[in-house]
């Protein structure tokens, strides 16, 4: 995934599908536990931010594997995580507005199209949740359903 994602960065399209990705998902764009691999940028600045954007990809977002929700689906049977009724337009507009901005004027720069970037993202197939997953998770105490904020994250 590390390839894809600094292939993307060499690319106008592929800068602006980073920064959608960190607004849909609503992730950080700097920082995280001990020393940020990049300043906090100064969020007018579209450049430096989509940059710590794609910094925060590579080095702070945990990937498959690597902690997030993995651990609790290797704690239990089956797939815990579900986007069924998730709107990638509205989690979009529901994103920061400085972020929104940048993704903009990205996509502007860029020869692809938000919406139909969105319309696309919106046209992923589902993944529902494993019912044996949410009966054990619930069986605990605690019922934990997490949508995806990201196809590719799945």
């Amino acid at each position: 995934m590390d390839k894809a994602i600094d292939d993307a960065q060499q690319t106008p399209e592929g800068r602006a599908r980073i920064a959608l990705a960190i607004t849909i998902g609503q992730w950080p764009a700097w920082g995280g536990k001990g020393e940020a691999p990049v300043a906090k940028p100064d969020p007018t600045d579209v450049e430096a931010l989509q940059n710590s954007m794609y910094q925060s990809i590579v080095r702070l977002i945990p990937m498959k594997g690597t902690g997030g929700t993995t651990m609790l689906e290797l704690a239990a049977p089956g797939q815990l995580k579900s986007n069924l009724g998730v709107d990638y337009r509205e989690s979009y507009q529901n994103g920061v507005k400085l972020y929104k901005n940048a993704v903009e004027a990205l996509y502007q720069s860029s020869p692809v199209s938000l919406t139909d970037d969105l319309a696309a993202i919106n046209a992923f197939e589902r993944i529902s949740a494993d019912p044996e997953a949410i009966k054990w998770w619930s069986a605990q105490g605690e019922l934990i359903l997490v949508s995806l904020k990201c196809p590719c994250c799945a």
